[in-house]
């Protein structure tokens, strides 16, 4: 592992420097040019500063920081599924005099010069909503003593998340039931690269082959999670010589996207297509028509992974634990 000796080395400058630079020190005189060199040595050595010695937790919250982290896809800030999970996680800590000091995203975590910054200060607990690279889990780790994920893969920490495949199985034998055999998936995966890590996709999939479906790969869409390219999939999809006569929709948001492009074709929902979501977001209810859904209960999960990391920070010790919130379908007039 390098040291702050390494950097200093790298760079050409003294030791001194190197730790008056990376700790921000708003005193000390230095050229950016200077400042540029230790930053890069720093980044090219993967040089992770030793942070200040976190605070003792008191009961009152007063020694207390906590922090979230997001990993964002295209439009999360947008997103009104993250925001309230976040929204329910604040009001449940505030309920016990706690709150986030800090919320970053991993995007801006990935400026090694932010990750410095955020975790050089004592910091009790993190809340990461969804998943980050395991290098940057594993440095935020060894910095922070209470993690609880919200809906991560981790089994080195709490985990407060709901059944993907279960989900999707959900819609899929809702769409199924009313008779479609020809059923669209517009979706992503954790990192946008790949559908076979999908595990909407994958409940999709399986479906259809306990239908006895074939799975006809014109009819599955990887949208990276952006609403622009949803909308483009699904003109693919409706522009096929044979489409779809209905469409799962890997998240509500998509599945509005989607829905635009069908008023774009003169189509009418549900007679001529089909269409089905996973968030159960409040504007889903209010869609034209109304938009069937997977109700995963956003909210419960930000109030679970609060109260999991409030009993971490009181001294729960216990192994880490995955819980599963179940899913249930909200049918409207979209199917």
């Amino acid at each position: 592992m390098a040291t702050i000796r390494d950097v200093a080395a790298l760079a050409g400058v003294s030791i001194a420097s190197v730790s008056r630079i990376i700790s921000e020190d708003p005193t000390y005189k230095v050229t950016e040019q200077t400042r540029k060199k230790v930053w890069d040595a720093a980044l090219k050595l993967n040089y992770w500063p030793r942070p200040a010695k976190a605070k003792t937790a008191s009961k009152n919250g007063n020694d207390i920081r906590l922090g979230c982290i997001f990993s964002l896809t295209l439009e999360k800030y947008s997103d009104p599924f993250f925001a309230n999970i976040l929204s329910a996680a604040e009001s449940r800590l505030m309920e016990n005099n706690y709150s986030f000091s800090v919320i970053r995203t991993y995007t801006e975590l990935c400026d090694q010069k932010i990750l410095y910054n955020t975790f050089n200060q004592p910091i009790t607990g993190i809340l990461l909503l969804e998943e980050i690279p395991d290098s940057m889990l594993h440095y935020i780790q060894k910095q922070v003593p209470n993690i609880v994920g919200v809906d991560t893969h981790y089994e080195e920490i709490d985990n407060v998340s709901f059944d993907h495949t279960a989900a999707a199985v959900k819609a899929m034998t809702h769409l199924l039931e009313k008779g479609h055999k020809r059923i669209g998936f517009i979706g992503g995966s954790n990192y946008a690269l790949d559908l076979e890590d999908s595990k909407r996709y994958k409940g999709y999939r399986d479906c259809l082959r306990k239908a006895k479906i074939p799975l006809d790969e014109k009819l599955v869409m990887n949208c990276e999670w952006s609403q622009d390219l949803a909308q483009t999939c699904t003109r693919e999809l409706l522009s096929l010589p044979d489409p779809p006569t209905a469409i799962f929709a890997a998240s509500d948001l998509i599945a509005i996207a989607a829905l635009s492009v069908i008023y774009e074709f003169d189509l009418k929902v549900p007679s001529d297509i089909a269409i089905i979501g996973i968030n159960n977001i409040d504007i889903t209810a209010y869609t034209s028509p109304p938009l069937s859904t997977i109700d995963v209960h956003a909210r419960e999960l930000g109030v679970v992974a609060a109260d999991c990391l409030l009993s971490r920070i009181n001294g729960d010790t216990s192994m880490p634990r995955t819980i599963l919130i179940p899913s249930k379908l909200v049918s409207r007039e979209s199917v």
